[in-house]
């Protein structure tokens, strides 16, 4: 360590300051240790950043003009620690250093501005295990392939100025569960997908209610809501959710299952997910939301939930499910709330909880986290959306060829609008939902909500 090395220098060492504001503050880490190797996963990235020039220190300079040089050059080079370790590992740390200082700086270095910034494009292919974490984490801010011989994961990225552009195949980069399975009749199948997020989000605090929340790093989407359904005579509506004991939908270890398009999704925390993208620090970059800001995972659990379980009992006779109890009869009147069904929770505001799409702002940064409890995905988008992101659920409908029509006179009537009128808006099968609640005026997770599950 390079504190045993510059032992001659006291108290305050820039070394633990740096270490203590990476694990505190910054959601990417500058000292970090390789998670085991994983070989048959290929990286391949290119990254474009916008870095500070600096110049290299003479012979003579103190500890401290290095720590800043090692610092400035986290992307190319071993945290300082490594740096500091021995004189032959400093001089390789500063001759890394002035190669990059050597691409980047202008022909006059004596009139070199300090403030200036360049721009600086560099491409790398080598193996997971083998990168250190902190450029893993970094690289997938930028553009970049990722692919898994073993799973057949194929997911490429690129970021040109304010996009992000995502293409996957939907398979994870890890173990899943066995599909088909008793609650879960689909088996699981390569996609074609792609999305479209900004990389300058805006913040505007005014809650958008989304079905697919974002897209992990490794192409499988977050997609939080289901389309199972308790619905009761006497016009109550409950949306069964994914993490529940009452009802089998065929989840894996994953929290994850599939739809019957064969796509792969996360309903909560992948531990397997976690682990292949987790450095040594507190928080983990899992992905990427509709609006354009960051999903993370804390692995000490340091940022909390604001939601907590309902008091009062729940309403409802005559009530009938749909999904794995279809068309049995459930008891609802008189039940106490347990997270069976979405709305047995609600959520209070709380100083230093996270808000009602499960995010916070650290640092001036806003970030969605994914947690053990619920919501597990964030079920709602505080940026603005645009209108490519992927705002819609599983298909609602009928599938053709599959009977006849579902009969949309309890949906007209919970929305007060004619049965005529819901059926235009909805269009052929199927539905544009986004399209209808348009024409509607109304929500679209109102409409997503009341909307029988296809077949």
């Amino acid at each position: 360590m390079f504190c045993a090395f510059l032992g001659i220098f006291t108290i305050n060492s820039a070394c633990a300051s740096t270490s203590e504001t990476a694990k505190t503050e910054e959601p990417y880490p500058t000292t970090t240790t390789a998670p085991p190797p994983t070989p048959s996963i290929s990286v391949t990235t290119t990254t474009t950043t916008s870095a500070p020039i600096f110049i290299i220190p003479n012979e003579g300079e103190n500890f401290e003009a290095v720590i800043e040089l090692c610092d400035l050059a986290s992307n190319s080079l071993q945290c300082e620690e490594e740096c500091f370790a021995s004189d032959s590992n400093l001089e390789n740390c500063v001759a890394e250093a002035e190669e990059i200082t050597d691409a980047s700086e202008p022909e006059n270095k004596s009139e070199l501005d300090p403030s200036e910034t360049q721009t600086s494009e560099t491409s790398t292919a080598t193996t997971l295990g083998d990168i250190d974490t902190s450029d893993v984490v970094s690289s997938f801010l930028g553009s970049y392939i990722l692919t898994d011989d073993e799973f057949g994961t194929q997911v490429t990225v690129t970021v040109n100025e304010s996009v992000r552009a995502i293409s996957s195949n939907a398979l994870a980069n890890h173990a899943t569960g066995d599909f088909p399975n008793l609650g879960n009749p689909n088996a699981i199948s390569e996609q074609s997908t792609s999305y479209v997020f900004t990389t300058e989000p805006v913040y505007t605090g005014s809650a958008t209610e989304v079905l697919t929340i974002g897209v992990a790093i490794n192409g499988v989407k977050f997609e939080p809501g289901t389309a199972e359904s308790v619905s009761c005579a006497s016009g109550e509506f409950y949306r069964i959710e994914a993490l529940q004991e009452t009802y089998n939908l065929g989840l894996d270890l994953n929290n994850a299952h599939v739809q019957p398009t064969g796509e792969y999704h996360y309903h909560g925390v992948s531990q397997l997910l976690v682990d292949a993208f987790s450095t040594d620090v507190d928080l983990v970059h899992l992905g990427f939301a509709a609006d354009g800001f960051l999903i993370y995972y804390s692995k000490s659990g340091s940022y909390e939930s604001g939601y907590k379980l309902k008091n009062t009992q729940r309403t409802g006779t005559g009530c009938l499910a749909t999904g794995p109890a279809g068309g049995n009869t459930v008891e609802i009147n008189g039940t106490i709330p347990d997270g069976t069904y979405t709305s047995d929770w609600i959520h209070e505001d709380a100083d230093g909880k996270l808000d009602a799409c499960n995010g916070i702002t650290i640092n001036d940064e806003y970030k969605y986290f994914l947690t053990e409890s619920f919501p597990y995905i964030p079920r709602c988008l505080n940026g603005e959306v645009s209108d490519a992101a992927p705002v819609g659920g599983p298909p609602v409908g009928v599938r053709p060829g599959s009977g006849p029509p579902p009969d949309l006179t309890f949906v007209a009537e919970s929305l007060g609008v004619d049965l005529s009128e819901l059926m235009s808006a909805l269009g052929p099968p199927p539905p544009d939902l986004e399209a209808a609640a348009l024409k509607l005026d109304v929500s679209l997770s109102e409409l997503q909500s009341l909307m029988p599950r296809p077949g």
